[in-house]
């Protein structure tokens, strides 16, 4: 009888062991979590001043072209081949700015509908390297896959 209560015993302190390695390793996982998500915040905030710049130079080409067009209204005709130059390459500045915006407007949605994909790759990662660190304390290698 001695024998069973023993086993039962060290069954229970077992089992008591192994729910605190699995509550440390959960911990462990939501702290990589974690600062994944707190770097890919930082991340986004990073590119909210390229597109507040971005905005800020469309409006300024749009106003130069409004002072273009006064000026040609006011002069008579804008034709000399200096304006001409000048509006081809405002034409060129507005392209070149519209490409821009579309571009980060493209990389920030993309980064906002992509938060499940970093947590699933912080995820991945926390649970390969602490099981690394387990097998490792073991004394026992990863099988092969």
């Amino acid at each position: 009888m001695k024998v069973i209560k023993d086993l039962l015993l060290a069954l229970i302190n077992a089992t008591l062991l192994l729910a605190a390695v699995c509550l440390f390793f959960l911990w462990q996982v939501s702290n990589t979590v974690e600062r994944a998500a707190g770097a890919f915040a930082a991340q986004l905030n990073v590119l909210e001043p390229v597109s507040t710049e971005l905005g800020n130079l469309t409006a300024e080409v749009a106003a130069l072209r409004g002072d273009m067009q006064v000026l040609a209204s006011s002069s008579g005709e804008l034709a000399s081949v200096t304006a001409q130059r000048i509006q081809a390459r405002v034409d060129r500045i507005q392209t070149d700015l519209d490409t821009m915006r579309a571009n980060t407007q493209q990389v920030v949605a993309n980064a906002k509908a992509a938060p499940e994909k970093l947590v699933t790759t912080a995820v991945t990662t926390a649970t390969d390297n602490l099981s690394t660190l387990a097998f490792d304390l073991r004394g026992c290698t990863r099988p092969e896959s």
